[in-house]
């Protein structure tokens, strides 16, 4: 019967240390939350100009996927916007 030996805890959060980890000193660990705006809002004009730029075609199935595409973007960045607004406040 095989014996296992107690080895280290992978799981366990140890704190960072900025001379294993120099990028923690200029934020390489974070987010950009202006630059993911920036980009949603662009992809979501993009979106909503291919559907009145594109070519016709005979089925209106890529515009309904192009517009409903849109709206979801649009909707999750506004909440993102109102739950960053909220955390700013506390």
């Amino acid at each position: 019967m095989a014996t296992s030996s107690p080895g280290p805890a992978w799981h366990a959060v140890r704190p960072m240390d900025v001379y294993q980890e120099p990028s923690t000193r200029w934020g390489w660990h974070g987010v950009f939350p202006r630059g993911t705006q920036v980009a949603g809002w662009g992809t979501v004009v993009v979106l909503l100009l291919m559907i009145f730029t594109l070519q016709r075609g005979t089925s209106d199935w890529p515009d309904l996927w192009m517009g409903a595409l849109a709206l979801v973007m649009a909707i999750l960045l506004i909440r993102d916007l109102v739950r960053r607004h909220r955390l700013n406040k506390l």
